[in-house]
């Protein structure tokens, strides 16, 4: 459901039912946002990455999100547990919005929103916002990349979730 400009109203305006029904989604769009969320069920294998890889998917199928905005700001969310192999190499986990823009910016190590270099679990947390997106359908990834010598590894059975949702 979108946000639909209505009529201002003003004293002895006449309530259509479709001026109502206008304000009623509205209100409904208000408490309800567009968002969209992935909850991993926390079963199968773990995603592990190579060190030198960079910019990869995490995974393209289910950590991919795409809602329909009116424009404005959106928020991104992502958390999870990771490691890496040992303490001197690095994961980092950023989500990018598939425009020109950040979509060319993914393959680059230096861009990232969030850094491990832990043998042992810990949290990946991110909140991102991205402001003045235009109106329309907007894709959301988680993208990682690891480097050093090792490997880095996203835990599922944590069970970690993506979510986007439009701001107001």
């Amino acid at each position: 459901m979108a946000w639909a400009d209505i009529d201002l109203y003003a004293v002895n305006y006449l309530m259509t039912a479709a001026a109502m029904n206008a304000l009623a989604d509205d209100l409904t769009y208000l408490h309800a946002p567009n968002f969209a969320v992935y909850h991993h069920p926390g079963t199968g294998g773990v995603y592990t990455l190579a060190a030198g890889n960079y910019g990869q998917d995490v995974d393209a199928t289910n950590f991919n999100l795409t809602i329909t905005t009116t424009g404005g700001p959106v928020m991104t969310l992502f958390s999870g547990m990771g490691l890496t192999s040992d303490a001197t190499t690095s994961a980092r986990f950023t989500i990018v919005h598939l425009d020109p823009i950040s979509y060319m910016g993914r393959n680059e190590f230096n861009v990232f929103d969030a850094e491990i270099e832990s043998a042992t679990a810990v949290p990946v947390c991110i909140l991102k916002p991205f402001d003045n997106l235009p109106a329309g359908s907007h894709t959301f990834r988680l993208t990682w990349g690891v480097g050093g010598t090792g490997s880095g590894t996203l835990n599922v059975v944590e069970k970690p979730f993506l979510a986007a949702w439009e701001g107001t």
